[in-house]
């Protein structure tokens, strides 16, 4: 007699996760220091009404500008137990971004490219349109037995590699796959089990509210993954063979053994809620966001900023690691981490307010008046004769109703600047990189808010927030741009465009620029690309608000 315990009648059909990788294909091989000076230079001005043909062989959508065909990485996406693979195909280049075009979309993911408009020069030129004809091609979809709880990409820090994907499920297993160009399908190159011994993960806890979180270093040195809210288990990248390299296709990026560390006993460090790598060390740099004494919102007047920030070293040749700077007093809200590409430096998120946090400097912005501390109220003085005691505590806790005590405001936020006509809240929100110093974030409601960030100037213009329209509410965004950008071949002695390395790098990579995802888990998803917007002159005066913004994009498929 045979019982079914479980049968999956309809498969999902909302994305949850999402990322960018170079999966399927490796990056373009590096070009030589003349045609990465021609390209970046080209790149920087501005796009003209030029047409491309479409990549061929097994990479992902390409484009070429003149001096070659510039590999698209591919789409990776997660509907709970479904991988599915996508390539990024565009038949045209340049041209003003209005138009749109609606390509073969598979699986119920959106295809449907045009512009949208953000304000400020933080997003970039375009060095070719994607706007004109691109859709979203399904390489591959599998069923995976288990739920991913969370996915990251592992680098493959050279241009004949390419990229792994670490999928992590619950408890703690992590499972390690790659692409296998011989025979097209999926390969596990290894499978890592942290259960051994779950009283001392889960530290007498009966369950974990949050699951396993794995992230990546930006080099590809190594791979970490945060479990049980004081654990870490730690995966070192292995060497490129020169075989592999050489092989047709390049090979995939492999690790090594992994072990785990029990960071409440070696460091003091619990109730961890996120962690990323940050970029610009010559180590791996791994900065976790914990609360070492939990607080809710009926005892912020005791204690409010309880969470924390630890930068530790990791060293994977000694196995030593050693705390480099901590910074505290943070909201007790903050709930996610984002790394600033190409400076040691990020962006902490929470419901009313957006901080930079680096290992010298702080800077916060204020997203709503909730964030900014209010006046103390008057004592509740009853007078029975005047009116009932019910009524004076009424009138009283109506007109201080959205007042936000002193004692309870967070500290980050008296010096924080409150960016005008905003008036959002930025909790659970998506995040993806627009460009080197402009984010994407998705808010509950909807909204699509464009962050500017500036690491010079006046202290009070370094974080800018604008609305940039509306869209699906976002369950998971990437940006594609930023993904390819990073993995771009350089040649740092022809390149003289911009005067950092995040400008040389973005501006020298030729394909599309702001190109992002947003998986909707209750909507359709959407492939689009946003450019920057025009000077003020241009659009019509700086006195009409309602030209700040345009938007060319059209929402289609399914979710």
């Amino acid at each position: 007699m045979t019982t079914c315990l479980y049968k999956e009648c309809f498969p999902a059909t909302g994305v949850t996760l999402c990322e960018a990788a170079y999966f399927t294909h490796p990056p373009a091989p590096p070009a030589t220091a003349a045609s990465t000076a021609t390209a970046a230079v080209a790149a920087a001005a501005p796009p003209t009404g030029t047409t491309t043909s479409r990549g061929s062989g097994s990479g992902g959508g390409g484009s070429n500008s003149g001096a070659g065909v510039v590999q698209q990485p591919n789409l990776i996406i997660v509907r709970i137990n479904r991988l599915e693979v996508y390539n990024l195909r565009s038949s045209a280049v340049g041209g003003p971004a209005a138009g749109t075009g609606a390509g073969a979309a598979s699986a119920g993911v959106s295809s449907t490219v045009g512009a949208a408009t953000v304000a400020g020069s933080g997003a970039g030129n375009l060095g070719g349109g994607l706007c004109g004809g691109a859709r979203l091609e399904l390489v591959s979809s599998y069923h995976l037995h288990g739920v991913v709880e969370s996915m990251a990409v592992l680098s493959g820090g050279q241009p004949g590699r390419r990229d792994a994907l670490l999928l992590a499920f619950r408890e703690g297993k992590l499972s390690v796959i790659e692409w296998d160009p011989r025979v097209h399908t999926l390969r596990t190159s290894s499978m890592h089990y942290f259960e051994a011994d779950p009283a001392a993960q889960r530290e007498g806890r009966a369950a974990v509210p949050l699951g396993p979180r794995v992230v990546t270093d930006p080099a590809g040195r190594c791979a970490a993954m945060s479990l049980c809210f004081s654990q870490l288990a730690l995966l070192p990248a292995l060497e490129a063979d020169p075989l592999d390299l050489s092989s047709n296709g390049g090979g995939a990026v492999t690790v090594g053994n992994s072990y785990l560390l029990n960071l409440n006993k070696m460091m003091g460090i619990r109730e961890v809620r996120d962690c990323v790598f940050l970029h610009g060390y010559t180590e791996p740099v791994l900065l976790l966001l914990h609360e070492p004494d939990p607080t809710w919102v009926g005892r912020l007047r005791e204690r409010k900023d309880t969470c924390c920030l630890t930068a530790v070293s990791i060293s994977l040749r000694l196995k030593r690691h050693t705390i480099l700077w901590k910074m505290a007093s943070l909201p007790y809200d903050c709930y996610k981490l984002l790394a600033v590409p190409y400076r040691p430096a990020v962006l902490v998120l929470s419901p009313n307010l957006i901080m930079i946090c680096s290992q010298t400097s702080q800077y916060a912005a204020a997203l709503n008046s909730n964030a900014l501390p209010g006046e103390v109220p008057p004592p509740l003085m009853f007078d029975p004769v005047r009116e009932p005691p019910a009524t004076t505590a009424a009138r009283l806790a109506t007109e201080y109703a959205l007042n936000v005590h002193p004692d309870c405001a967070p500290a980050a936020g008296r010096n924080a600047t409150l960016i005008a006509d905003l008036e959002v809240v930025a909790a659970v929100a998506g995040a993806a990189w627009l460009s080197p110093t402009t984010a994407i974030l998705g808010l509950q409601s909807g909204v699509l808010l464009a962050v500017h960030l500036q690491f010079e100037g006046p202290v009070d213009q370094r974080i800018t927030a604008v609305r940039t329209g509306g869209g699906p509410v976002a369950s998971a965004m990437v940006g594609i741009t930023m993904a390819a950008a990073m993995r771009a071949p350089t040649a740092a002695a022809g390149v003289t465009v911009g005067a950092s390395l995040a400008v040389q790098s973005y501006m020298s990579y030729r394909g599309p620029k702001g190109v992002i995802f947003l998986g909707s888990w209750s909507g359709d998803s959407v492939l689009m690309q946003l450019r920057p917007r025009k000077p003020v002159g241009e659009e019509g005066g700086a006195d009409n608000p309602s030209k700040d913004f345009k938007r060319g994009r059209d929402v289609g498929g399914g979710g």
